[in-house]
């Protein structure tokens, strides 16, 4: 039964306030927790609550047991307060203590216990070792009741080194068994290994020794391997290492190669399109110390290399098949001379290696010029800028020329640049006695050859004088001293349409020169005979340049005719790359 003040609830109002549930005190309780809420309302359905809890425990004793060679009167006795057990002995034995028990309260506080005495055995408390655990009904008290189980077991971390799990209250009031001894759990020392594998603590690696419980071992990888497994392990309670799996590193780190060249520029030998380049093969070395297995592609040190790029490629291998590269280039540049020299008008070039540095240049003249500049030039390179350029002075040529030639006393001079101080080869001077002027010796064309000089030579003219005539047969002449001879002539002889015109060529393929032909040239006379006929400059073969060709025809009265034209041959074009 459980008693409490009246719970009464009031409003501002004066108004009656009902209360619900009506439970009124003292109640009865049942065994455990009870909320009792009480409700009060008032007309304006305005609400309060007021509520408390009433727990009802039930005092107990400790279970009774029957006594050794006996049993309780009805077979099943409770324990709870106020409870009356009777008890009896089997046949053949005699009750000794109280035949009847009842649970009942200690005066002045909250426990229980059975009154009378002990009707049973009973042992003496059991003492546990250190890191030993005991637990069982009727285990904990000074002493035990016939019968009673104790269980014992090593705490966390220790295990059975000997002596009984459980001991039982034996009706010689000892008990079964020995004492349970423990001692601490140890892991065996742990046989891991694995390249690059870093263990700690140091005493983790110690293959002689071994942890206890709960020890934690750490793994990591050395630089440039990776773990795999777990990244550590603990004793456990059953002595084993966890987890099972054991870690190893794993190699992930090519070779690496610390002289590896940079790329190396360099210019071609002299005279050449190529050079001899050297360098130190690089070396690999490897995490796992292990010596790589190196491979190369592309030329090796000391070979020639040609003008342009060239790669060149070191691969180290480790035995995990990991690699690591040395990569580079070699750039082979070809130092020219800029503008490439060319054969001037007139001469021709030869030159050893084109344009390239330690080429050598030299130059001729064709007939009928002269150089001007340097005779031959050198592609040098600059030491300062690694550029090229050409020795001496600009190389050209000139036509050779002639002194000025003046007209002869009683004559006509034609096709000379009148005025000019010189004429150039080839040039062509007409000379002509005046009318009544007849040559006696030189040449009536002269021509500007090679050397500076002219052909032939100077013109000389005489008067022209007839013979006396006789008077016809009963005639006269008058004057007396002078008539015309039907006899003297005066004309000369012609080329008709054999004089050929100016002729072009161009020189033969790969050549400076070439074969020119022409028509046959043929001079006539009015006298019916022959004239002599001299040529200048008639070859089979003309080289690059303009050439003079004349022809010179006088009759036997020393009239003359020239006829004069130039060939010119040319060099095909070709176009260079610079």
């Amino acid at each position: 039964m459980v008693s409490w003040e009246p719970v009464r609830a009031t409003d501002n109002d004066r108004a009656t306030v009902s209360a619900s549930p009506v439970v009124t005190s003292p109640h009865e309780f049942t065994e455990g927790s009870h909320t009792v809420i009480f409700t009060a309302v008032d007309p304006s359905q305005n609400k309060k609550f007021c509520h408390f809890k009433v727990n009802v425990q039930v005092l107990r004793c400790q279970g009774l047991l029957p006594p050794a060679n006996g049993k309780l009167e009805s077979g099943v006795c409770g324990n709870m307060f106020g409870r009356v057990c009777r008890l009896q002995c089997n046949k053949g034995y005699e009750l000794r203590g109280s035949i009847a028990r009842t649970c009942d309260r200690i005066s002045g506080t909250d426990h229980v216990h059975w009154t009378g005495n002990a009707t049973y055995l009973k042992c003496p408390s059991l003492s546990t070792t250190d890191h030993v655990e005991k637990t069982g009904y009727g285990c904990n008290g000074p002493t035990s009741t016939f019968g009673t189980v104790c269980f014992f077991s090593c705490i966390l971390g220790f295990e059975v080194a000997g002596g009984s799990r459980h001991r039982t209250c034996q009706e010689n009031r000892e008990w079964s068994g020995a004492q349970l001894q423990c001692r601490g759990v140890t892991c065996p020392a742990m046989n891991v290994k694995s390249e690059g594998l870093i263990v700690s603590p140091p005493a983790c690696a110690n293959s002689s020794g071994s942890l206890g419980y709960a020890a934690v071992c750490h793994f990591t990888c050395k630089k440039g391997y990776q773990l795999v497994g777990p990244r550590l392990k603990t004793c456990a309670q059953n002595t084993k290492w966890f987890p099972i799996e054991n870690p190893s590193c794993r190699d992930v780190s090519g070779p690496a190669f610390s002289n590896c060249p940079s790329n190396i520029l360099k210019s071609a030998d002299r005279g050449t399109t190529w050079a001899t380049v050297t360098w130190t093969a690089p070396t690999a070395t490897d995490n796992s110390e292990f010596i790589p297995n190196v491979t190369h592609s592309g030329k090796r040190p000391g070979e020639k290399f040609a003008a342009g790029e060239h790669s060149i490629r070191y691969v180290g291998s480790d035995k995990t098949g990991n690699i690591g590269e040395c990569k580079f280039k070699v750039f082979i540049s070809v130092i020219r001379c800029v503008p490439r020299l060319h054969a001037p008008a007139g001469g021709t070039k030869f030159c050893t290696k084109d344009n390239i540095y330690g080429s050598e240049c030299s130059f001729s003249c064709h007939i009928g010029y002269t150089r001007v500049g340097s005779s031959k030039r050198v592609c040098e390179k600059n030491t300062t800028t690694s550029t090229g350029f050409w020795t001496g002075n600009e190389t050209h040529r000139e036509l050779v020329r002639c002194p000025r030639l003046h007209p002869p006393p009683n004559s006509i001079q034609s096709g000379c640049v009148a005025g000019s101080d010189y004429n150039v080869f080839g040039g062509k001077c007409l000379f002509y006695c005046n009318m009544g002027y007849r040559k006696i010796k030189g040449s009536n064309e002269r021509i500007c050859r090679e050397d500076g000089t002219w052909s032939g030579q100077a013109l000389h003219c005489k008067v022209v004088r007839c013979q006396s005539l006789q008077a016809p047969d009963k005639g006269h002449v008058s004057p007396s001293s002078c008539t015309v001879s039907p006899e003297y002539d005066v004309e000369s002889p012609s080329f008709g349409k054999t004089c050929p015109s100016d002729i072009k060529r161009f020189a033969d393929r790969e050549k400076n020169f070439t074969a020119v032909t022409w028509p046959t040239v043929i001079a006539t006379d009015n006298s019916g005979v022959v004239p002599t006929v001299t040529k200048s400059g008639v070859k089979n073969i003309f080289y690059r340049g303009r050439h003079l060709v004349s022809y010179n025809a006088t009759d036997d009265a020393g009239n003359d005719k020239t006829c004069k034209f130039f060939v010119t041959v040319e060099g095909k074009t070709k176009k260079f790359l610079i």
